[in-house]
């Protein structure tokens, strides 16, 4: 299943390099329907979804993921601290999540 899904992804990767304008209306729409399926792979010519239309939320969640497992709860404090300080605290942002 590995060489498939690798031929697969060599395929995609090389008809994507193709002028659009020389490939079948068929081949355009699979390859389109592919982008929305496919997660971004390193090294291959996937684009991610972003986790939400919101860019600056996306913002947030690109942080909180870039950090490592120790570092997220002191970003989360930092950020709890930031919505204290703003006026915008709540009871759901106050309380710690237990994991």
């Amino acid at each position: 299943m590995l060489v498939v899904v690798k031929i697969h992804l060599a395929l995609m990767r090389e008809l994507r390099r193709i002028d659009p304008d020389v490939l079948s209306d068929r081949l355009k729409r699979l390859l389109e329907f592919e982008s929305y399926l496919s997660p971004a792979l390193s090294g291959t010519a996937f684009e991610p979804l972003p986790p939400t239309r919101d860019p600056d939320l996306t913002e947030i969640v690109r942080l909180y993921q870039s950090v490592s497992d120790r570092q997220r709860g002191t970003l989360l404090t930092v950020v709890r601290a930031t919505m204290a300080a703003l006026g915008t605290q709540t009871d759901a942002v106050a309380a710690p999540r237990v994991a």
